[in-house]
């Protein structure tokens, strides 16, 4: 992680207890069930978070799954720790190493675990934050970057990956420094106007699709945007 590069490791985390019975999320039953048919969740409605018209609201988790399962397409529940509502939930993954690794720790060959509290004080890495993206195929994120590291873990479904250097980042037109979309492109990512953003076709970018399994690591501030080609439910770990 050091030099700050993408990559992915397929098949990394199958041995998850979300991935089998009787605990698998590709079961809309057993999420129902972990999470609780009216717990509320805030969904966002529209295409992508950039659009004019894009909201939020809050619905029962069930109603929100039969949703997804009539092929509803409008609404995305987005970086949300729903987690904090199911331990059931929170027992079927497990917290990848890589995020306990520090590069002062990978300089002396050890590995920050969160339950060796000697090892986490030599690297000092205590902050993580966990989310779930959980939404209906064609649900997008737009084109943006983190502050922080990711560990991408793809769980159901496909996703759609670009990823953009940030050497790049005079090229793919960020909003406005004073809009707090200042994070994120004006551009869409997958089909460019380059008429009105001329200088986004000199970028350079790899792209890749992430499956049930794999792990996908995105540096800091690496502009990224995704795009689930299924019904999909990621986890990110940023630290």
């Amino acid at each position: 992680m050091s030099d700050c590069q993408p990559f992915i490791i397929e098949n990394a985390i199958s041995f998850w207890p979300a991935f089998s019975e009787p605990s698998s999320w590709k079961n809309p039953t057993y999420l129902i069930s972990a999470v609780g048919k009216h717990r509320l969740v805030p969904v966002e409605v529209g295409s992508k978070y950039t659009d004019p018209n894009w909201t939020q609201k809050l619905v029962p988790f069930g109603q929100y799954i039969d949703s997804i399962q009539s092929g509803d397409e409008s609404t995305y529940l987005a970086q949300y720790n729903l987690f904090k509502h199911s331990s059931s939930l929170q027992s079927d993954f497990i917290i990848p190493d890589y995020c306990f690794v520090d590069a002062a720790c990978l300089d002396s060959q050890k590995y920050l675990n969160p339950q060796i509290d000697t090892v986490k004080q030599c690297c000092g890495n205590t902050t993580l934050s966990t989310n779930i993206w959980l939404g209906p195929a064609n649900s997008v994120s737009p084109l943006h970057y983190d502050d922080f590291h990711n560990l991408f873990a793809q769980v159901v479904g496909y996703k759609y990956v670009k990823l953009i250097s940030n050497k790049y980042s005079d090229k793919v037109y960020p909003y406005p420094g004073s809009c707090m979309l200042s994070n994120t492109s004006m551009v869409d990512a997958e089909y460019p106007n380059f008429i009105q953003f001329p200088d986004f076709k000199h970028i350079e970018f790899v792209d890749c699709i992430v499956g049930p399994g794999d792990l996908l690591y995105i540096p800091p501030r690496f502009w990224h945007y995704l795009r689930a080609t299924t019904t999909s439910i990621s986890i990110s770990n940023w630290f």
